[in-house]
């Protein structure tokens, strides 16, 4: 699972993963500090992230260890992708995370996350 969620975002990624997924291969599963939705987002694979946060077994409240959070951190930090955009983070935790997430762990403070303070605030 977490090599087919770092090949190149492509349909037939799309379908392996959903494959995989159909197999019971375990969305959950943590190798090296990821899980493959963390690796997908990390990536920048949109489509790969919205099938696994689609999926009835993802849990994005995983902690992967090495210090990584979990997804919900993943999104949040802008080490790794450039692509999401301020506006499609805040959107994924939004429609994603929020109603899934039961703990959440914020490893770094940064611009984002006061940003993201004021919109659950208001």
């Amino acid at each position: 699972m977490h090599i087919a969620c770092t090949r190149e975002e492509t349909s037939d990624t799309l379908n392996l993963v959903r494959l995989l997924l159909e197999y019971q291969a375990n969305p959950n599963a943590v190798c090296n500090g990821q899980t493959p939705l963390t690796l997908a987002i990390l990536l920048g694979h949109e489509s790969v992230v919205d099938l696994l946060l689609n999926h009835e077994k993802t849990d994005p409240s995983t902690m992967v260890g090495l210090g990584n959070g979990n997804a919900l951190c993943t999104v949040l930090s802008t080490f790794y992708e450039s692509r999401w955009t301020y506006a499609k983070r805040l959107q994924l935790v939004n429609e994603r995370f929020y109603l899934k997430l039961f703990f959440v762990c914020i490893s770094r403070l940064n611009v984002l996350w006061q940003k993201v303070q004021k919109f659950f605030i208001q």
